[in-house]
C-alpha cells in the first residue's frame, strides 16, 4: 500500500501541473490531507464495522479497493490528456482518498493477521512482519525509479502499484 503513497508523490513532484498553486505548498497539502483522511477513515471503518457486522477480512477488502481507486486513475493517464493525475487539484483530492482507505487497511491488516498467529507466537510473528512491512518500502521506489528509468514515464508505475496493492 506505502508503494502507492510513493508513487504519486514522486509523480506528483514531477509530473502534475500545479498551475497557481506552488507545487510545495501542494505536496504539502497532499501529506496533510492523506494523514487526516487516514484518521477519518479509520473511524469511519470501525464504525461501520459495528453497524453492519462485516468481518475484519471484509473490511480490509473494501479498504483495499478504496486505496485502489489512486492507481486505477492514475492510469486513466494513458487514455486522456484532461484527467489521470494532470492538474494539481486532482492529486490533493485523491490524497484525501487514498487516506480514507490507507488508516483502515493498516489497522485491519495488523488485526487480520494478529488473528491468524498461533497463541504464544505473537511477538515473533509481529516482528517478522515488521520487517518484510520495512523491506517493500524500500522494495516500491526500487522499482519505481526501475520504471522511471526505462521507459522515461513515472505513470506506468501505477501500473506496479495497482498489482502491488491488487
Amino acid at each position: 500500500v506505502f508503494v502507492t503513497s510513493t508513487v504519486a508523490t514522486l509523480f506528483a513532484n514531477s509530473e502534475v501541473n500545479w498551475g497557481c498553486l506552488p507545487k510545495s505548498v501542494g505536496l504539502l497539502l497532499m501529506a496533510a490531507l492523506a494523514a487526516m483522511g487516514a484518521c477519518v477513515g479509520s473511524l469511519a471503518a470501525t464504525r461501520t464495522q459495528e453497524c453492519l457486522g462485516a468481518s475484519t477480512k471484509t473490511m480490509l477488502i473494501a479498504s483495499l479497493l478504496v486505496c485502489m481507486s489512486v492507481p486505477v486513475y492514475g492510469m486513466l493517464g494513458f487514455v486522456s490528456d484532461r484527467i489521470g493525475f494532470r492538474e494539481g487539484w486532482e492529486v490533493v483530492l485523491f490524497a484525501g482518498v487514498y487516506g480514507l482507505g490507507l488508516g483502515p487497511v493498516l489497522g485491519f491488516s495488523r488485526t487480520l493477521f494478529g488473528m491468524l498467529l498461533p497463541p504464544g507466537r505473537e511477538s515473533l510473528y509481529f516482528s517478522l512482519y515488521q520487517i518484510t512491512d520495512k523491506g517493500s518500502g524500500m522494495l516500491g521506489p526500487l522499482v519505481v525509479s526501475g520504471v522511471t528509468q526505462i521507459t522515461g514515464s513515472m505513470r506506468l508505475a501505477y501500473i506496479y502499484s495497482l498489482l502491488f496493492i491488487g
